[in-house]
């Protein structure tokens, strides 16, 4: 039995549409985190403001700001995105503070260790 040429052609768009469809997702999921802080999409379905940055001790979090669309949206290219893209610019350890810090004082005072002239 043979297909009519339309049911092919609709047959084809659709597949290439469900093709198509996982790059718009991680596309829309990176174009919404490079808005500016300034620009706010309409809130439906959103849990509300969530904090966007975490430091406590010397490990720091930082939060993605979809602008007002929920989290769970983007929930599972984020979890990728943290765990495997961009592991450093989601969270990390800060440095030591080096102002209250006084090692260089304790390198600076400590005599040279030389080794013994044989």
């Amino acid at each position: 039995m043979n297909t009519p040429p339309r049911a092919k052609s609709n047959t084809l768009i659709i597949l290439i549409s469900l093709a198509l469809l996982p790059f718009v997702y991680v596309g829309s999921y990176f174009a919404i985190l490079a808005l500016p802080s300034t620009i706010r999409l309409p809130q439906f379905l959103s849990t509300g403001p969530r904090m966007k940055f975490f430091q406590g001790g010397h490990q720091w979090e930082f939060f993605p700001d979809y602008h007002g669309l929920p989290d769970w949206l983007f929930a599972p290219i984020h979890k990728y995105d943290r765990d495997h893209l961009r592991p450093g610019k989601w969270s990390g350890s800060s440095p030591r503070d080096e102002e209250f810090s006084f090692d260089w004082l304790e390198k600076a005072v400590s005599p040279a260790i030389t080794p013994a002239a044989k």
